[in-house]
């Protein structure tokens, strides 16, 4: 199913791909690719999922569910809360730079956030307000971790982990570039263009693969090592059960922006044109958005079991098909 990733001189990917995928506009499509096919319904059967947008034009990139409230970066560097039925904004200048992922623990007063963007921003939310500094990089794709003091982030320029000090490093060779990043504090997978995806192990020894088809992943989850999931452009899904990664058909040619993996028998995957789709364990159903925007993060608080999608145009939902 995979070969190793070729050397240096095979790695260097084309520099006119476009550096991310969540940008405003057309609701049906993403910035710089054609999802092709003619899949453009949110879903069938009755709606299972509540509309709370925020009124905005700008694009959601990546949320945090605490349970009491949800966390929100946005392109052009806009960082909002969701509590209590209300928005309000969490002002961080970053000069208009997107920020692309934002992680977090805890909740409320105690609440703890990290966001990054383009550029190398970071940003850590400390007693109430934003702090921001520059790691020296290229653009920050994803951040992922245990917590705050176990964090790593990922992009086109490689690589960086925190152990609650500054951010290290990891040089990976043929500098492969990272579209997202799950990482437990153990092991780590990251997915990202022309089909590479790549696992740390608990040595810290990294192995990175390729998909023949090289079609670009923009998303990765799991449970555990042989329980991982990845998903990307023309409807790509694929499962890892720990030496395979076993491609799986959705029926759609949509790109795949978000995977979540709560347990080996609840999956989530959301993309294009409001598609989403919820894996029991045994079988794939497409579950009913309502909306065509194109989603592009998941997320899932443990304290209540509220899984959210946030996309363009300010989209956000919460699934309500448990209630």
């Amino acid at each position: 199913m995979t070969q190793a990733l070729p050397l240096l001189s095979a790695l260097v990917l084309l520099a006119c791909s476009t550096p991310k995928a969540p940008q405003g506009g057309d609701d049906t499509g993403g910035a710089g690719e054609s999802d092709g096919g003619t899949d453009t319904s949110s879903g069938v059967g009755p709606i299972e999922w509540q509309d709370v947008r925020l009124e905005t034009a700008l694009t959601l990139t990546s949320a945090y569910a605490s349970g009491s409230g949800l966390y929100v970066s946005t392109e052009t560097g806009e960082t909002w809360q969701r509590k209590e039925g209300a928005w309000t904004e969490l002002p961080i200048d970053t000069d208009g730079a997107d920020l692309n992922a934002i992680w977090g623990a805890g909740a409320d007063d105690a609440v703890q956030l990290v966001t990054v963007g383009d550029g190398g921003t970071v940003g850590v939310w400390t007693a109430g307000a934003w702090v921001l500094s520059d790691v020296g990089t290229a653009n920050l794709e994803s951040v992922s971790g245990p917590a705050q003091a176990d964090l790593m982030a990922v992009g086109w320029g490689g690589v960086y982990v925190n152990k609650n000090g500054p951010w290290e490093y990891q040089e990976i060779e043929g500098g492969p570039r990272f579209n997202r990043v799950w990482y437990n504090g153990t092991v780590a997978f990251a997915v990202g263009e022309e089909g590479v995806h790549a696992k740390k192990d608990a040595d810290g020894v990294w192995t990175v693969t390729q998909e023949s088809a090289r079609m670009k992943l923009y998303g990765v989850s799991g449970t555990k090592n042989a329980d991982m999931w990845a998903c990307g452009e023309k409807g790509t899904l694929l499962h890892f059960d720990g030496t395979t990664w076993t491609p799986v058909d959705l029926g759609t040619e949509l790109s795949l922006w978000s995977v979540l993996s709560i347990s080996e028998t609840d999956v989530w995957v959301a993309g294009s044109g409001g598609f989403m789709a919820h894996y029991d364990g045994a079988t794939w159903t497409r579950s009913n958005t309502g909306v065509e925007n194109n989603l592009y993060h998941l997320a899932y608080a443990p304290s209540n079991g509220s899984v959210w999608a946030v996309g363009n145009r300010g989209m956000a939902l919460r699934f309500t098909g448990n209630d």
